[in-house]
Formats: structure tokens, C-alpha cells, sequence
């Protein structure tokens, strides 16, 4: 929709989908996660980015990314690619791609 893109476009970052080199924008983003662990709470982040469907992304898939700067080339390297380990859909046409580096 024209709103999701008018988003995308005020928020987002270059991703590049190693597999067949598509590039798409997402916005990145993280949320605050805590486990209750036999040594008390632990806390950690988790990564995401919010895109429109990318019918190749899958789990598994990797894709690099630039979280600091909109414009800039993305150039895939082992500091910037990241292993989908997760996605959530809201049928909202945004999914969210969660990522770690492996």
C-alpha cells in the first residue's frame, strides 16, 4: 500500500537477501527479551526488521544489511550478514524477520 511505502521510506534501511542478491527495505529494530534461568534473570535483545512479504525469505535464509545509514550500499561481508531465525505474520502485510549473526 501507499502507506506501507511512505513508511518504509522514512524509517528504513537497505537489505540485501544473500541468496539471489534482491534488495528490499526493512526497518530495523529490537525489543528487550528476559529468561528466568536457574541463576536468576537474563537479559538479552532480539533483532528484527519489519518488510513487506519477501516470498524468499525463509527460515535459515541470510541477508546483510546497514542499520546505520538509508543510503548506503549495501555490500555483503561476514560483519554484515545475518541468519533469519524466526518470522512473524500479522497478516498486516508488514512481517517481522527476526536475525542473528552466526
Amino acid at each position: 500500500s501507499i502507506q506501507q511505502d511512505i513508511f518504509l521510506n522514512a524509517f528504513s534501511q537497505n537489505i540485501i537477501l544473500i541468496s539471489n542478491g534482491a534488495g528490499f527495505r526493512g526497518i530495523v529494530e529490537s525489543r528487550p527479551i528476559v529468561i528466568d534461568g536457574s541463576d536468576g534473570l537474563i537479559e538479552s535483545t532480539e533483532l528484527y526488521f519489519t518488510a513487506k512479504k519477501q516470498e524468499d525469505i525463509v527460515l535459515g535464509s541470510q541477508v546483510s544489511l546497514v542499520i546505520d545509514d538509508a543510503q548506503a550500499e549495501v555490500i555483503p561481508s561476514p560483519l554484515n550478514t545475518y541468519t533469519i531465525y524466526n518470522i512473524e505474520n500479522d497478516l498486516s502485510g508488514m512481517i517481522n524477520y527476526y536475525f542473528r549473526m552466526e
